[in-house]
C-alpha cells in the first residue's frame, strides 16, 4: 500500500504546487490559449499516467480550454491565481489515486520538463517572428527538421538584408534631409547639479497660465511662428521651456538648440512632425538665430508647423537689431513674431 502518512501527503502537496509554479515560470500561461499547446499537454499527460488516455485527455483538455478562455477574457491577476488553484487541485487528485503509485509526482515532473522545453523553443520563434531576435539557439534548433532549419537560416539572411536596407534608407534620408541638433537637457538630480534647471530638483508649480499660453503658441494657425520670453536669471524661463517640451515630446519634435551648433540647412530642412525649437541665451548668437528665423519665415513648403521659442534675460537694441535688422526681411520676420512674454 502507498504511504499515506501526513508527512508524505504534505510533501506531495508542496511538490505539486512547486511543479505548477514551474509551469508558470516557464511562461506557459501565454500559450494556454493555443490549441497546439493544449494538445501537447494532454497527450503528454496521457502518455505519462497509466490510465485510460480518453480520461486524461477529457479532464485536462477541458480544464486547459477553460483556462485559455479565461485568459483571453481577463488578464486579472486574481483570475490567474484562481485558475492556478484549480490546476493544482486536479493534480492533487491524480497524485492521491492509490494505484498510480509513488511515481506520480516524478511523472508530472517529466511532463513539466518536456513542456518547458517546448515553450522555450516556441518563445524563441515568437521573438524571431516579431523581429526582436534573428537566431534560434542550437538547443532549440534540434527540435526541428533539417528542412525547417534551412528555411529559418534563409529567413535570418532576409532579416539581415532588410536591416542593411533600413540602414541605407536612414543614411540617405539623413543626407537628403539633415536634422537640427535638438536636445532635452535633463541631468541627474544630485548635490552638484540640483541648482540647475535641468535637474528639476524644485517642484514645478504655479505656471499653468504660461503653459497655456505656450500651448496657444503651438496651436496657432501659422505654419511658422516665433516667440520671445524675457526675464531675469533664476526666474524660471529655461525650466518653463523644459517642462513644456516634456509635455509635447510624444507628438512633437522638441528640444533646445545646441549652443555650439553649426547647422545651417534651414532652407532645406523638412520637419517630419510638428517641431518646437528652444533657443536659450539668444544674445550670444543673435545674428545666427536671426538667419535661422529669416530662412524659416521665408519657407512656404514646410510640411509641419515649426515654432521657435527664444529665451533671454534682457532685450536691448544691440542684439535685437542683429537678429531682426531694419530691412524688408527683418520687417517680415517681426510680423511673424507671435508675442513677447515678460517674466
Amino acid at each position: 500500500m502507498p504511504d499515506s502518512s501526513p508527512d508524505k501527503e504534505v510533501s506531495a502537496v508542496i511538490t505539486v504546487e512547486g511543479l505548477f509554479a514551474s509551469f508558470e515560470n516557464e511562461g506557459l500561461s501565454k500559450y494556454l490559449v493555443d490549441s497546439q499547446t493544449v494538445r501537447e499537454i494532454t497527450e503528454a499527460i496521457a502518455e505519462e499516467f497509466p490510465i485510460a488516455p480518453y480520461l486524461a485527455k477529457f479532464v485536462f483538455r477541458n480544464l486547459l480550454r477553460f483556462v485559455g478562455w479565461v485568459i483571453r477574457k481577463s488578464a486579472a491577476k486574481g483570475v490567474a491565481w484562481l485558475i492556478g488553484k484549480v490546476f493544482v487541485f486536479v493534480l492533487k487528485l491524480f497524485t492521491k489515486i492509490p494505484w498510480l503509485g509513488p511515481k506520480a509526482l516524478e511523472r508530472l515532473a517529466g511532463v513539466q520538463v518536456s513542456l518547458s522545453k517546448s515553450v522555450k523553443v516556441r518563445r524563441e520563434l515568437d521573438c524571431i517572428l516579431d523581429g526582436s531576435a534573428t537566431t534560434l539557439s542550437a538547443e532549440a534548433a534540434k527540435s526541428f527538421s533539417a528542412e525547417f532549419q534551412l528555411d529559418l537560416k534563409q529567413y535570418e539572411k532576409t532579416i539581415e538584408i532588410l536591416e542593411i536596407v533600413k540602414g541605407v534608407k536612414k543614411s540617405l534620408k539623413d543626407d537628403s534631409n539633415p536634422q537640427p541638433p535638438l536636445e532635452i537637457p535633463l541631468v541627474e538630480d544630485i548635490a552638484t547639479t540640483r541648482l540647475r534647471f535641468a535637474a528639476r530638483h524644485i517642484p514645478f508649480l504655479g505656471r499653468e497660465g504660461e503653459m497655456a499660453q505656450l500651448s496657444s503658441f503651438c496651436d496657432c494657425a501659422d505654419q511658422f511662428s516665433w516667440w520671445l520670453v524675457i526675464g531675469s536669471g533664476g526666474l524660471g524661463k529655461s525650466r518653463l521651456a523644459l517642462e513644456f517640451c516634456l509635455t509635447k515630446r510624444e507628438t512633437w519634435q522638441v528640444g533646445f538648440l545646441s549652443d555650439h551648433t553649426t547647422f545651417d540647412k534651414w532652407e532645406k530642412w523638412q520637419p517630419d512632425r510638428p517641431t518646437l525649437i528652444v533657443v536659450d541665451y539668444v544674445a550670444k548668437r543673435a545674428e545666427l538665430i536671426g538667419d535661422m528665423l529669416a530662412q524659416l519665415n521665408s519657407r512656404s513648403d514646410l510640411e509641419c508647423p515649426v515654432r521657435v521659442l527664444l529665451l533671454e534675460r534682457h532685450k536691448d537694441d544691440v542684439w535685437w537689431d542683429q537678429m531682426v535688422p531694419n530691412t524688408s526681411e527683418g520687417l517680415a520676420l517681426a510680423q511673424s513674431q507671435f508675442d513677447t512674454m515678460i517674466f
